[in-house]
């Protein structure tokens, strides 16, 4: 084991640069955020969450099962999370820092709305209210906390803070991976995904191609030879590019490996060696040609 990790790290020394100028011209997102589009995630988000956190709190407070409570908490996340994604996206935000932000926003709208029925749900018909401001809704949580029912005082506070922690997280989660594809500055729009543009196999180790493409030298995937999708171990490529230009073109490279298993499944195991290269036209255009070459070799296809 000792052996092979020194001699992993001894062919990626030899073929990748660490240094900060041989870095791969990899997508990053420009840090705009319009207004518009940071208010209006904050606003639908924010309603999706204020309904949300009414119901969640009504099935934690009748329900009473943990493992009810962490599916409807991961639902509830969703719900707002995915909400503020997509409007995040129709308003072109491109800064995972102004998203969050968002999203920590709409959390907050949550939980309010949340803690502000939770007496509501709680107690008896005839006791029963609406912490609508944050003065009752203090007080509400002073007297969970000393006379709570099956937790008080601290511990209660620190399952408080794991249950807003992991909804923001997961939300958060949620909402960055409706902005997760690369967008084209030029165009003001979006980029478009197509999927499986190109298979290959390695012409030599994995390490050597992976530190090759880490230098920026594209061309080392023309020396690949195309496969099947059906091969048992092949190498994917995906792109993404401009629908109105073709300056903004990113590849994303990912390794596919498929086997059955006791029962005869198949089962795929997909790892992704790197994301969002940008790449010129020309280059794109000889990867797909050679990526889309059938293959003269049928010793890597999957017995069916």
């Amino acid at each position: 084991m000792l052996f092979r990790s020194t001699a992993v790290f001894l062919i990626m020394e030899t073929f990748v640069d660490f240094s900060p100028q041989a870095k791969i011209k990899q997508y990053q997102h420009s840090g705009k955020a319009p207004v518009v589009g940071v208010m209006s995630a904050i606003l639908i988000g924010s309603v999706v969450a204020a309904g949300g956190g009414i119901v969640y709190c009504n099935v934690v407070t009748n329900v009473q099962m943990v493992i009810a409570e962490v599916v409807f908490s991961l639902m509830y996340s969703f719900a707002f999370g995915l909400t503020t994604g997509v409007m995040a996206r129709k308003g072109k935000i491109r800064s995972t820092t102004w998203l969050l932000i968002c999203v920590f926003t709409v959390t907050l709208v949550g939980l309010y709305f949340e803690w502000a029925f939770h007496p509501f749900f709680a107690l008896g018909e005839d006791q029963r209210f609406v912490a609508w401001s944050p003065i009752q809704i203090m007080d509400w949580g002073q007297a969970v906390f000393q006379k709570g029912g099956e937790i008080n005082g601290w511990t209660a506070v620190c399952v408080w803070a794991l249950e807003a922690t992991a909804i923001f997280v997961f939300a958060g989660a949620f909402a960055i991976s409706q902005i997760s594809h690369p967008f084209c500055e030029k165009c003001d729009c979006w980029t478009e995904s197509r999927e499986g543009i190109g298979f290959f196999k390695y012409p030599f180790g994995r390490v050597v191609l992976i530190g090759r493409l880490f230098k920026g030298n594209a061309e080392s995937l023309l020396e690949c030879e195309a496969t099947s999708p059906m091969a048992s171990s092949h190498l994917r490529l995906d792109m993404h590019m401009c629908p109105l230009c073709m300056d903004a073109c990113f590849l994303t490279a990912t390794h596919v490996s498929q086997r059955f298993n006791a029962k005869g499944e198949k089962e795929l195991k997909e790892q992704a060696m790197f994301e969002n290269i940008r790449m010129t036209p020309d280059e794109l255009a000889d990867i797909i040609a050679v990526g889309t070459r059938p293959s003269s070799n049928t010793r890597d296809l999957m017995l069916q």
